[in-house]
């Protein structure tokens, strides 16, 4: 049953503009934040305990926040499905490219680490 979503629901979406998949992204966050507001007790105590010094109102607006990110994530990486790898390049930012030049002109082992922001 996944493999048959994967293939007839979340796959095409990938290949939309990103552009119209941010508009997507504009209808579940209205839909997980005032229709189906997901996971909202587990996400709003998590908010509650990291900032205990703002106020209620300070806490339903980084609630607000989270789930703006998180459909936005929800629909790039939808697009990661298909992207180009020009498009990806124009997204990614790779410092110090030549010393990876020179490790490998030397034949020596090297292992990557990116950083992730999303958690």
């Amino acid at each position: 049953m996944s493999l048959l979503l994967y293939y007839l629901i979340v796959l095409p979406f990938s290949y939309l503009p990103l552009g119209l998949l941010y508009k997507l992204s504009d209808l579940l966050y209205f839909f997980f934040t005032f229709i189906f507001p997901y996971r909202k007790a587990v996400i709003l105590g998590n908010i509650q305990r990291s900032f205990p010094e703002k106020s209620d109102v300070e806490h339903q607006l980084l609630l607000k926040q989270f789930y703006r990110h998180f459909t936005d994530i929800l629909v790039e990486g939808i697009k990661n499905l298909s992207i180009s790898k020009n498009q990806l390049k124009k997204r990614m930012q790779v410092r110090n490219p030549e010393l990876m030049q020179e490790l490998y002109d030397e034949k020596r082992n090297v292992i990557l680490v990116s950083g992730h922001f999303n958690n």
